[in-house]
């Protein structure tokens, strides 16, 4: 068996319409199976909201917002202290959700231990997805 650092998927989740977070949710998705295809073992938040484990998916529901938040952060911190890798998807346009930001902080917070961060938009990924055989996860999500 071999062992795997950890690579936590940072990424917007949040978006106007139930369409745009469900595409949120798949890219995080294939975001994480190319870290598992590289040597990693993928934590992805997204799809832990995405199954209801902070509450009902309505995103205007503060306490489950709140609740993903603090729990997301707290993941993404342990992720940081024991040396892995954080897995950042920006913004279509390069910026970073709000939540992103947050998680990414608490990450470089982590300066003793935490690993190597990735960082790129959904477009920039492109590459690493072909160069791993999975360009079909990248195409379709």
């Amino acid at each position: 068996m071999i062992e795997r650092k950890t690579a936590y998927i940072a990424g917007p989740y949040a978006a106007s319409t139930p369409a745009e977070i469900e595409r949120n949710v798949l890219r995080a998705a294939a975001l994480g199976r190319l870290a598992t295809e590289i040597g990693y073992a993928a934590l992805v938040p997204h799809a832990i909201g995405w199954m209801g484990v902070y509450g009902e998916r309505h995103e205007g529901d503060v306490g489950v917002r709140d609740r993903a938040l603090s729990s997301s952060l707290a993941l993404v911190e342990a992720v940081g202290r024991t040396g892995g890798a954080l897995f950042v998807l920006e913004r279509d346009d390069g910026s970073l959700s709000s939540g992103t930001g947050l998680e990414l902080e608490r990450f470089l917070a982590c300066t003793e231990r935490a690993g190597l961060v990735f960082q790129n938009r959904w477009e920039d990924w492109r590459i690493h997805f072909e160069g791993h055989g999975l360009a079909s996860l990248w195409s379709s999500s």
